[in-house]
């Protein structure tokens, strides 16, 4: 309860400043006559609290309000079952929750309402002739869409802006790219981030747009400037940042009581 009160705390709140997206809509510009993009929220929460669980109840928060489209972005078709799992326990029905693989690439998705499950993997499919399943969901949700999207292990997503190597800079990952693209083109979603490695490096927030970790109001003014410092502060900027994303209502991380015990119980003997 205490996630979902958090959560739904943050995304009624705009990240300072207006943007438009680039026109490859994987960078956010800052623009005066742009749109103002909702704030969202980090559960970095360890194995065994139950992320999966919490992500369900965000999404049950907002089904109440209304909202009854939703988007569930994870790393395996497998885990569409602990979704369900996890939807129905809070009274949900499990026919709710369909499969992006259900709906044909190049087709319309014809479900009215309902959470919409996708793999990363099929996030960032297309065909030779432009159709691409981005563009298919961006289609079923529109312009406007307010809703939450869940963006389940959302360290596979680390990758979306880019890499150094020692033979140069390498671009970002599609799989990342997708991501980003799909938060950028919709200002007004609410995005939920679950992760248990979420702080532990850079790169894994590089993806992670609306929490105001670089431009207007903070002390990075692009997205660049972010992954320098955390590149050049290391562990301890990570630590920095984690701890004053928790201040402001925005990230959360826990372990279990379970594990807890078993480490303590480990470091006695």
């Amino acid at each position: 309860m205490e996630v979902i009160i958090q959560a739904g705390d943050a995304f009624e709140r705009d990240l300072p400043g207006h943007f438009r997206a680039n026109d490859a809509g994987d960078r956010l510009i800052e623009d005066e006559t742009g749109a103002a993009y909702r704030t969202g929220f980090y559960i970095g929460d360890g194995t065994g609290v139950g992320k999966g669980r919490e992500a369900a109840g965000c999404i049950m928060d907002q089904w109440c309000q209304g909202r009854r489209k939703a988007v569930y972005l994870s790393k395996s078709s497998a885990l569409q079952v602990e979704a369900k799992r996890d939807w129905t326990a809070l009274g949900g029905l499990s026919v709710d929750i369909q499969g992006l693989d259900v709906f044909p690439l190049g087709k319309p998705i014809t479900m009215p309402t309902g959470i919409l499950f996708c793999t990363y993997a099929t996030l960032r499919s297309q065909r030779h002739d432009e159709a691409s399943r981005l563009q298919q969901i961006l289609d079923w949700l529109g312009k406007e869409f307010d809703g939450i999207i869940v963006i389940d292990e959302a360290h596979a997503l680390a990758n979306a802006a880019g890499t150094e190597t020692q033979f140069g800079a390498a671009k970002g990952s599609e799989q990342g790219l997708a991501g980003v693209r799909l938060q950028n083109a919709l200002p007004r979603a609410r995005i939920l981030y679950l992760s248990a490695t979420g702080a532990t490096d850079p790169a894994n927030l590089c993806y992670a747009a609306r929490l105001g970790l670089w431009g207007p109001g903070t002390a990075f003014p692009d997205r660049n400037a972010f992954m320098a410092a955390m590149d050049e502060g290391g562990i301890a900027a990570m630590e920095i940042v984690a701890r004053d994303l928790k201040a402001m209502g925005l990230y959360t991380a826990r372990r279990s009581a379970s594990l807890a015990s078993n480490m303590k119980r480990s470091s006695t003997s």
